[in-house]
């Protein structure tokens, strides 16, 4: 049985590929019912209205979605099941939120803070010795703590892996990074209501590491994705596991910003509003960059869902740069 499948309790937004199974639709109650012959065991499946029950090995070779439609599905299998590729859920880990694009994938709702963080500083005395050099620390998503700065794109990555999570690529970073739901034509500047984003005149001084401007993990409620993300724009720069060599489009650094041409101009007058004023900052032509995105608490019209740095090596380390895992 192959094609898209239809039904209440069965995605129907994927391709369905079953090996050794033979299927009939029963239309009047809104079914499959499918027999299957593994390793001389017949065994039977039933899925659409109701749970999906079976009993007997289950092979599958390409992507199925069970359980996604309201009211919730379960799954209900006496036996072996192998699955050739990836298994994915819409249920993410505590502290994380859930993204459907890229195949679906789980980010953290906060930027990454130290297991010691307070709302008063960012980590223990040992803690923050280690906020370079995290060894079995794990990074944590948590709301209205000091999130964690002055890690490395390598150390990061590590107190990523250390929670079991990874640090995230670029195109999930993007994937998430929405205010209220809305990507393109915000206003040029993200601070005021009702965004209210950690930006330049809008941050809290002298708070966090090192005298540093950021405010706690979610602080403000307008500053969120639909899906309950906090913070991807302002507070601190945030690490992505990208490292590109970058071709500066003029020869000279600084902010440029992308016109409706598809060029890079380097400043904000005539620009049309799809991309806001964010900027991405082009060093002169190198290798081996690391790319910070979002801005932070010290920046203002530059910063926004696709405001990008390519200035850092992935060994800098400040105190306004931290980061956020991302994990499948």
């Amino acid at each position: 049985m192959q094609g898209n499948t239809n039904s209440t309790g069965f995605n129907g937004t994927y391709d369905n590929v079953f090996t050794n199974l033979i299927g009939t639709w029963n239309g009047s109650i809104n079914y499959w019912t499918a027999t299957e012959l593994l390793n001389n065991t017949l065994a039977q499946y039933q899925f659409g209205a109701n749970n999906f029950n079976g009993s007997g090995n289950f092979t599958t070779s390409g992507r199925i979605g069970i359980g996604t439609a309201t009211p919730i599905r379960e799954l209900h299998v006496v036996g072996d099941v192998l699955v050739k590729g990836y298994v994915y859920s819409e249920q993410c880990p505590d502290g994380m939120a859930y993204i459907s694009s890229s195949g679906g994938y789980c980010i953290d709702k906060w930027e990454a803070s130290m297991p010691s963080a307070t709302s008063e500083v960012m980590g223990s005395v040992g803690d923050m010795d280690n906020r370079n050099n995290p060894g079995s620390m794990a990074a944590v998503s948590q709301s209205g703590v000091v999130p964690w700065v002055r890690a490395s794109q390598v150390s990061a990555g590590t107190a990523c892996e250390n929670a079991g999570k990874r640090l995230c690529s670029g195109e999930e970073w993007l994937g998430a990074a929405n205010l209220q739901g809305k990507t393109y034509y915000l206003p040029t500047s993200l601070s005021g209501s009702p965004y209210d984003c950690v930006l330049s005149g809008h941050n809290c001084v002298d708070h966090s590491y090192e005298l540093g401007d950021a405010c706690n993990t979610g602080s403000y409620e307008g500053c969120q994705s639909d899906e309950g993300v906090y913070d991807m724009v302002g507070n601190v720069w945030e690490w992505t596991d990208e490292e590109v060599d970058v071709v500066n489009p003029d020869g000279v650094a600084g902010w440029k910003y992308a016109n409706a041409n598809g060029e890079w101009q380097t400043s904000t007058s005539g620009l049309w509003n799809k991309y806001g004023n964010d900027g991405t900052y082009f060093p002169v032509t190198t290798s081996g960059r690391a790319v910070l995105r979002g801005g932070s608490w010290d920046y203002g019209v530059v910063a926004g869902p696709f405001s990008a740095n390519l200035n850092s090596a992935p060994a800098r380390t400040d105190r306004y740069i931290g980061f956020r895992c991302c994990s499948s």
